[in-house]
């Protein structure tokens, strides 16, 4: 199964670049170094929205659970970054109570 609603999908670009693609932040640094290295940019964080969305968000959902907040959605899916080389990732997604939209929380090789 694919996530629900993945054409209504929360991707927000402060994070993109300010988290994921920031290798001096003190918790998200690695996947910014990897990132970085894959060809993305944080001046052009639209390039990752654009995959996330391409290559996770068309993907088969590998976990599904439910926490206080709504149900989490994990992904696990390779992704061909500007280096075209394909790289594993897995992203988390989550459907908050109330709302119909999958939220972006984090991503991470594996």
């Amino acid at each position: 199964m694919q996530i629900p609603n993945a054409h209504k999908a929360i991707i927000s670009l402060p994070k993109l670049r300010h988290y994921l693609l920031n290798p001096a932040h003190r918790s998200g640094s690695p996947n910014g170094r990897l990132l970085l290295t894959l060809g993305y940019r944080a001046t052009a964080c639209r390039a990752l929205d654009s995959d996330l969305r391409k290559y996770h968000l068309t993907a088969e959902v590998t976990t599904i659970k439910d926490n206080p907040f709504g149900r989490r959605f994990e992904i696990r899916a390779r992704i061909l970054p500007p280096c075209q080389t394909p790289v594993l990732f897995e992203s988390i997604w989550q459907i908050d109570d109330g709302t119909d939209a999958p939220l972006f929380i984090t991503m991470y090789p594996r």
